[in-house]
């Protein structure tokens, strides 16, 4: 999509959401086994789809490598 509107002009870093209070743990996998738009990337799918998978354990506790993140704050 062209429209000019709709550019990304922010991010988030994993800091930002410590700095807020945030638990931040990794998901969809490690990230270099999807693209921009999150889509495997390999062949067969099926395969990578299933190495994605089993990385979650592991980029869970380690977001820096996961593909996307989750943010979790606890509101008392």
């Amino acid at each position: 999509d062209d429209n000019p509107l709709q550019i990304h002009r922010s991010g988030w870093d994993i800091e930002d959401f410590k700095k807020l209070g945030y638990k931040v743990r990794g998901n969809s996998g490690i990230k270099i086994l999807r693209g921009y738009t999150g889509r495997i990337m390999f062949n067969p799918q099926i395969f990578w789809r299933i190495v994605s998978y089993m990385t979650q354990i592991v980029t869970c506790h380690y977001p820096r490598s996961a593909f996307s993140l989750l943010c979790i704050k606890e509101v008392k």
